[in-house]
């Protein structure tokens, strides 16, 4: 590879890096919501369905 392409590469790299980070923080994110829910759940003795975002009674 020549001195641009290798430079373009490594740009492309980071760009790539810096959005899965993203992508994980999000996914942590999502992951505590889903505890958060699941806590609540279990303290009104309901299901929530997630595809919907509605809560279910039992």
């Amino acid at each position: 590879l020549g001195n641009r392409s290798y430079q373009l590469a490594l740009m492309r790299l980071h760009e790539i890096s810096g959005s899965l980070i993203k992508v994980k923080f999000e996914m942590l994110r999502l992951v505590e919501e889903l505890k958060d829910a699941a806590w609540e759940s279990g303290e009104d003795n309901e299901e929530i369905d997630l595809r919907r975002e509605t809560k279910l009674t039992p």
